[in-house]
C-alpha cells in the first residue's frame, strides 16, 4: 500500500450515530450482509462516529472504541479483519498500539491515520507492519476504496 495525504481536498460532514456499546455513542452492527469486520479505535467523539457511520453504513460489521486498552481485549478475543486507529490516543500511541495487535492478531491488517503531517516517518509505520498510514481529513469515497482493498488483498 501506499502512503496517503488528503489535507487539501474536501471534508464530507456525516450525520452521527448515539447509541451504543464499546464506545458510549457507538453502536456495534451488523447489517444483513457484513463485508468485513473493522474495529475503529480514535479519542476523538466526533470522527470516531463520523467514521463508524460511514463504515457501517458502507455494509461493513464495524465496533468503535475510544480506549486503545479495550480494543486490544476485543481485537485478541475477535481476530477483526482490519483495525483502523488514530496515532494520537490517550495513554498509548499509534506505534505501540500497532505492536501490540501484531502480538494479538497478527492476521489484523492495521490502518493508522493522523492529522500531524510530521507523525510519525511513514517508513516506520510500515516497518512495523501497517498497511499504510492515512493523513486526515480523509474523503469518505478514499477510505471505503482502501478499506475494500485491504479486505481483498487479505490472504
Amino acid at each position: 500500500m501506499s502512503e496517503y495525504d488528503y489535507r487539501d481536498s474536501d471534508r464530507m460532514d456525516l450525520p452521527l450515530a448515539r447509541s451504543g456499546r464499546g464506545h458510549p455513542d457507538v453502536p456495534e452492527t451488523r447489517s444483513k450482509r457484513v463485508l468485513g469486520t473493522i474495529y475503529l479505535v480514535e479519542c476523538s467523539s466526533e470522527e470516531l462516529l463520523s467514521l463508524f457511520d460511514l463504515l457501517s453504513g458502507a455494509g461493513f460489521g464495524v465496533r468503535a472504541f475510544s480506549n486503545p486498552f479495550e480494543a486490544l481485549e476485543a481485537i485478541a478475543r475477535s481476530h477483526p479483519g482490519i483495525v483502523i486507529a488514530d496515532v494520537h490516543l490517550p495513554e498509548m500511541d499509534g506505534l505501540e498500539l500497532l505492536g501490540r495487535i501484531k502480538d494479538v492478531s497478527p492476521i489484523t491488517r492495521v490502518l493508522l491515520t493522523t492529522s500531524d503531517p510530521n507523525w510519525p516517518a511513514y517508513s516506520e509505520v510500515l516497518e512495523r507492519g501497517a498497511e499504510t498510514l492515512i493523513h486526515k481529513p480523509i474523503p469518505p469515497s478514499v477510505l471505503l476504496k482502501l478499506v475494500g482493498a485491504t479486505l481483498r488483498n487479505d490472504g
